[in-house]
């Protein structure tokens, strides 16, 4: 048995025989170690200096952050922040002009298809519930008062606003002596127990001055006459006329009465503004429509008579009138699909058109009206619709009070519905409201054979317009009890009259500025009146005006129901003034 000492010392020996074999070939072996051969590493590589500019290493990891990068560059949010870095291209490509081979036809062969269809989607557009409204710039300016004054109208140019104003004597032709503009002191005093009209003007900072002579710089003021403040009035776009307006003054008369009850707090008023006879007032044509009811409803007789009637006030048409003829029963039939020139042949087969009618039929008023009232009249001359009817729908819209709606919104003022009728067996609510609330008249005629005789003279009242598309504004008077509230067309050798309420204690002085238009001109007329000198009329101004306002009250109830209000109102003045109604009891 080999003991422990032979082994270690065997163990000895061959551990120093393989150190002695490591020592030997330790030069030869490719391993670093201190003391090493550093020449066999050296001569593994070959460096060769060239003349090109070093290549750009990309930035070390401290670099990276240096440069903005709050993470590792592995990161998701370092890669998307280098998403957003921008290439600089390098000057070669943007020096170099890159030929792409046949870029143009290969262009125009490739067809882009949109990824959506861009028309509009009439289900999607119906679905919407917001309305775009588009008001007009003279629309949203009327509601702005002014003072108007009368004052004579720059006979030049406006002002710019950097230049230096000049005075403007057209006469002498010298346009380039300056003037010195002098600041208006105006003390306005205590308004509430004064009118606009004899109140003062207050002071502005804008251009609130008065004109001096240079020679009067250094001594007193010379005694100037003031502008005086006539009427307040909406702002209209005048553009660059300062005389738009044309004065009818000379040419209509405006007379004012007035009537305080004893003991009331509030008079009234009645002003009836008449054309003055004698004087050369242009007339304007106008476009009329005849709609006739030829249906059932119609006794023979009636019909005949109507027919009548209005071919006579077709041979009564001036020639530069326009008009058209409407029969309806179930659906209307018209003699042209518009209003054609009142020429002589056009009268004659409208005369035939209707000659000959026979009532039978279903009616329908509602639609035998609505195309008429939506077509619009020329600018500047009236609209009128003629409607010979009873006014006793058996077909289509029938109840009253919303053929009176709808037809009145859609007129939008366009045209003035004028209705006739005879006989006991009239739809007056329909006939009367419906004129009213579209500013014309209804007449009505008890006995059939009246027709003949009477329509005629009708229609005389409103054969020669002389002003459409009226316009008043009262100053400082309170508006919410003057009617009508709507000012119908002028017609030659008819009055308008309004009737209205005042303050005797607050309201001094009457002002008036009526706006019009008559073809391409616009017409104005300008009255002033002192309420206490007025002419003194009696109680039956008082009366008239509640009678008129009882007509606005069913106006308004038609349109928005009967409110307690509004019935309250009613009632209180059908009492008062001793007049019935259809809501009388």
């Amino acid at each position: 048995m080999i003991s422990r000492r032979v082994l270690l010392a065997a163990s000895i020996v061959v551990s120093l025989a393989i150190h002695g074999i490591l020592f030997v070939f330790a030069p030869d072996i490719a391993i670093l170690s201190r003391g090493g051969r550093a020449e066999a590493v050296i001569k593994a590589y070959r460096v060769r200096v060239a003349d090109h500019e070093p290549m750009q290493l990309e930035p070390t990891r401290s670099e990276s952050y240096s440069s903005g990068l709050v993470t590792k560059p592995e990161s998701v949010e370092d890669l998307l922040q280098r998403e957003t870095v921008d290439l600089k291209p390098l000057e070669e490509l943007l020096l170099e002009r890159v030929e792409v081979p046949m870029l143009r036809e290969r262009v125009a062969a490739e067809s882009l298809e949109r990824s959506r269809d861009l028309t509009p989607n009439p289900e999607l557009l119906a679905k919407l519930d917001s309305d775009i409204i588009e008001i007009s710039q003279q629309r949203a300016r009327e509601a702005i008062n002014v003072e108007r004054r009368f004052v004579a109208p720059s006979p030049g140019r406006t002002v710019a606003p950097d230049e230096f104003p000049t005075i403007r004597d057209m006469g002498a032709g010298n346009l380039n002596d300056r003037i010195e503009f002098v600041p208006l002191v105006i003390d306005r005093g205590n308004t509430h127990a004064e009118s606009v009209l004899d109140a003062k003007p207050p002071p502005r900072e804008d251009a609130m001055a008065t004109v001096t002579p240079t020679g009067a710089r250094n001594g007193a003021l010379p005694d100037l006459a003031i502008e005086q403040v006539e009427v307040r009035a909406p702002i209209v776009d005048t553009g660059s006329d300062p005389d738009r307006f044309d004065s009818m003054d000379q040419l209509v008369d405006l007379r004012l009465d007035t009537y305080v009850p004893p003991g009331a707090a509030k008079g009234f008023f009645r002003l009836r503004i008449v054309p003055k006879e004698g004087e050369a007032i242009e007339t304007l044509p106008k476009d009329v429509t005849f709609v006739i009811d030829a249906s059932s409803s119609i006794l023979q007789r009636k019909l005949r008579e109507s027919i009548d009637a209005v071919q006579a006030a077709i041979r009564n048409l001036r020639s530069v009138d326009h008009f058209n003829v409407v029969i309806f029963r179930e659906t209307p039939s018209k003699f042209r699909p518009n209003r054609v020139p009142a020429t002589n042949g056009a009268k004659q087969e409208a005369v035939a058109f209707i000659e000959g009618l026979e009532a039978r039929g279903e009616t329908n008023v509602y639609e035998a009206i609505r195309p008429e009232v939506l077509s619009p009249p020329r600018t500047g001359y009236p609209g009128i619709v003629l409607l010979v009817t009873d006014g006793k729908p058996t077909q289509g819209l029938l109840d009253g009070r919303d053929i009176i709606n709808a037809l009145t919104e859609e007129n939008e003022g366009r045209n003035s519905i004028f209705a006739v009728a005879a006989g006991r067996s009239v739809n007056r609510y329909l006939l009367d409201l419906l004129a009213y609330r579209n500013r014309g008249e209804a007449e009505v005629f008890n006995e059939i054979s009246e027709i003949e005789s009477s329509f005629p003279k009708f229609f005389d009242r409103f054969r020669e317009p002389i002003l459409v598309d009226c316009k008043v504004n009262y100053g400082s008077l309170m508006t919410n009890g003057v009617y009508p509230e709507e000012i119908p067309d002028f017609y030659r050798g008819q009055a308008v009259t309004v009737f209205g309420e005042f303050d005797p204690s607050k309201d001094k002085s009457f002002a008036l500025r009526l706006t019009g238009r008559a073809g391409t001109d616009e017409k104005e007329v300008i009255f002033r009146a002192d309420l206490a000198n007025a002419e003194s009329g009696d109680e039956s101004i008082g009366r008239a005006w509640a009678h008129r306002k009882i007509y606005h009250i069913i106006g308004e109830i038609c349109r928005v129901g009967e409110t307690p209000e509004l019935t309250a109102e009613l009632q209180q003045l059908s009492q008062r003034y001793d007049i019935k109604t259809i809501y009388s009891n």
